[in-house]
């Protein structure tokens, strides 16, 4: 691990047996986890390096941790199609969560620690309850894989990015799109939202960084304003792929 002024904090995570895939701290900030490309994650304490847990379970590939808002679950996504809620306490597994019928990227809780949300290359992004495993709602519309997916800090929203070059927004109470941002030149990789949820910032692979303002702090602000803005001019069929008005 690093300080905050580059400096080596001499303290290295060593144990998988394959590249590591993804990191993420607990929210108390107390423990670590990774995924591996060895088809393990692992909890390791903080302060020491020292391995908690090793969670095996998986048949391929870890892609994504998430750490629940009280820091008590884990959830892994894998290129097994599958993702799987741990009990951070035991180490065991709680839940897999199977439907997707390709790699499962991404996943988030939402920030009542209540659904889980999960983005895969089969083009979908899927609702569930992380401690039945019922899968809640699938949302479709992108036309290439999803490359991340987020929960808004208020849990109102949720905002995917895709190889289709889209930012889009859902809600995911009526499991419905909501709007689509705008449209990148090449693949969107990836999105933050602002600690407040003013803002969400994607990622492309065309080189740059997009920052989305909400109008006055508010989620209807900014879904008017999505409607109004694209990167690029978009022809008919992709006007109506993106439930956009057609040009008269």
């Amino acid at each position: 691990m690093w300080r905050e002024d580059g400096r080596d904090d001499d303290i290295n995570l060593t144990g998988h047996t394959e590249a590591l895939s993804h990191v993420s701290w607990s929210p108390d900030g107390t423990r670590i986890a990774t995924g591996s490309r060895d088809g393990t994650a692992r909890v390791w304490d903080a302060a020491t390096g020292t391995t908690i847990h090793i969670l095996r379970g998986h048949e391929d590939w870890i892609g994504g941790t998430a750490w629940s808002p009280e820091s008590r679950y884990l959830a892994t996504s894998s290129t097994d199609r599958t993702a799987i809620v741990w009990d951070t306490i035991d180490g065991t597994a709680v839940t897999t969560l199977r439907g997707h019928v390709d790699y499962v990227w991404k996943i988030h809780w939402s920030p009542d620690g209540r659904r889980l949300v999960t983005g895969s290359r089969d083009r979908t992004i899927r609702l569930w309850d992380p401690f039945d495993a019922t899968e809640l709602a699938v949302l479709a519309g992108h036309q290439e894989r999803v490359q991340d997916v987020a929960w808004s800090p208020d849990g109102t929203c949720i905002a995917s990015v895709s190889q289709d070059r889209t930012v889009r927004l859902w809600d995911p109470d009526s499991a419905t799109q909501t709007a689509v941002l705008g449209v990148h030149a090449d693949r969107v990789s990836g999105l933050a939202w602002h600690p407040d949820g003013s803002r969400l910032a994607t990622a492309s692979r065309d080189r740059t960084v997009r920052v989305w303002t909400m109008a006055d702090h508010d989620i209807d602000g900014l879904l008017h304003r999505a409607r109004q803005r694209v990167f690029r001019e978009l022809n008919a069929e992709e006007r109506r792929s993106f439930q956009l008005p057609d040009r008269n």
